[in-house]
């Protein structure tokens, strides 16, 4: 018996012996902190998922069916219906958030949702829409949270290269953050909707971009912005668009100009150039004449803030509120002043009233009762209930019903915010506006001389 045990024993460990390998494989050991993996660690937490409530359903973007479906992804119907649809990237530690506008068209309530790429407990704000511009599918919206918060660089759109890495940040379908990478297809990519070109300088990228991640980044590998996802090609896989970071810095920038967003105005003009940003108009008798600011004045901070371009210029002053005397540190030649800038509300003109006489039409604001009468689908917004015959208005064949979206680059969400771009265009070189509005639910424009 003993033997027999002994042999038994003796088997098992030859068998055990042969089922080892000889010697274990040497595994290569790369380093797997890539740079799109830094990439994404360094952006990810700037990264915002977006959802809005709205008490009636929006159908009538002016881009609907061009972009990605951007309607009700976890609409729950009823008065106060919630809305999963989009992303945002923070471009400033104060909460100042880029998406695209057809994410947050419609929305009466809008809510961000951070920290959805990190391993902590998201944080959830609400955020105030600033302003928005729908001809470049672009908004960009205030947190109401105190910052600073994790945020994105910009980068040069200008200098890509086709077959570059591309990585693609999005919070698709309410899920949470989601990354894919490709290559950059090509640049200045023309987008044709219903027979007619849109945009011409889309950057085309095959990451993949996903219903949700309209409005998120679009990144090279040294983690800067190249562009703001907004749109895919249903006809294939791995066709997608991004509209390029140099204009959606551009465009952030003007739906920044304090005047319209504050109403409120320092009396100059800026231009940038070389990262130096110089006054170029001082209005006679406005606040900056009369504090000291010269025309050829170099701007280096504003509020202790530096500032090397307008976007950062128009954040500053943002932050202060109308009525207040903004600092200002000015560069003239060898010399160096501080001024205190006061940043005078703005009265509403003769156009602040309900009747734009000089122009030729009447407004309201869309409640319900106006709502019914126009046949109209939804509350809120501004519409035209009169037009005089011969009128400026009656010349570009506006007509009562018309539902006004838009002047110029500026959304209007009732007349007095129509009043006050009507009364910022009267003050422009060509007095025209081009003014935006929904007929029937095709939407319309036309050249509105304001003067």
């Amino acid at each position: 018996m003993t033997r027999i045990t002994t042999l038994m024993s003796a088997l098992a460990g030859a068998l055990l012996v042969a089922l080892l390998p000889a010697q274990a494989p040497q595994l290569p050991n790369f380093d797997r902190r890539t740079p799109v993996v830094l990439a994404v660690e360094n952006v990810g937490p700037a990264v915002v998922s977006i959802k809005t409530q709205s008490k009636v359903d929006l159908r009538h973007h002016p881009f609907g069916g061009l972009f990605q479906r951007w309607d009700d992804e976890n609409g729950r119907g009823g008065d106060f219906a919630d809305r999963s649809v989009g992303s945002g990237v923070i471009i400033h530690p104060l909460g100042y958030v880029v998406t695209n506008d057809h994410v947050v068209a419609g929305a009466d309530r809008i809510f961000v949702t951070l920290g959805v790429a990190s391993e902590g407990k998201p944080a959830t704000y609400e955020a105030a829409l600033l302003n928005s511009d729908v001809d470049n599918d672009l908004a960009v919206l205030r947190i109401q949270g105190k910052g600073p918060f994790p945020y994105a660089l910009f980068g040069d759109s200008d200098d890509l290269l086709v077959g570059e890495t591309t990585i693609a940040l999005g919070c698709p379908f309410g899920i949470g953050a989601s990354v894919t990478t490709g290559v950059l297809s090509a640049r200045n990519r023309p987008v044709v909707f219903r027979g007619k070109e849109v945009f011409r300088d889309f950057i085309q990228t095959s990451a993949l971009i996903h219903p949700g991640n309209s409005g998120g980044p679009l990144l090279d590998v040294n983690g800067r912005v190249i562009g703001i996802n907004v749109a895919i090609d249903l006809r294939g896989a791995g066709i997608g668009y991004a509209i390029p970071s140099n204009r959606a810095r551009d465009v952030a920038t003007q739906l920044l100009d304090p005047q319209v967003v504050r109403r409120a105005a320092l009396g100059l003009e800026l231009e940038a150039a070389n990262g130096v940003l110089r006054v170029s108009q001082v209005d006679k008798d406005g606040p900056a004449a009369r504090a000291g600011v010269r025309e050829g004045d170099v701007v280096a901070a504003v509020a202790g803030a530096p500032v090397a371009g307008r976007l950062d210029f128009n954040l500053a002053v943002l932050e202060q509120p109308p009525g207040a005397a903004v600092p200002f540190r000015l560069r003239r030649g060898d010399q160096t002043a501080e001024v205190s800038v006061p940043f005078v509300p703005q009265p509403l003109s003769a156009l602040s009233q309900r009747r734009f006489d000089a122009l030729g039409f009447a407004v309201a604001d869309v409640d319900a009762r106006i709502a019914r009468e126009f046949k109209l689908e939804r509350t809120g917004g501004v519409v035209i209930t009169d037009v005089v015959k011969d009128g400026a208005a009656d010349r570009i064949e506006l007509k009562a019903g018309d539902l006004v979206y838009q002047v110029g680059r500026y959304r209007v969400g009732d007349g007095a915010a129509l009043a006050e771009a009507l009364r910022y265009y009267g003050r422009t070189r060509d007095g025209a506006a081009e003014i935006h509005i929904l007929r029937e639910g095709r939407p319309l424009r036309g050249a509105l001389s304001v003067r």
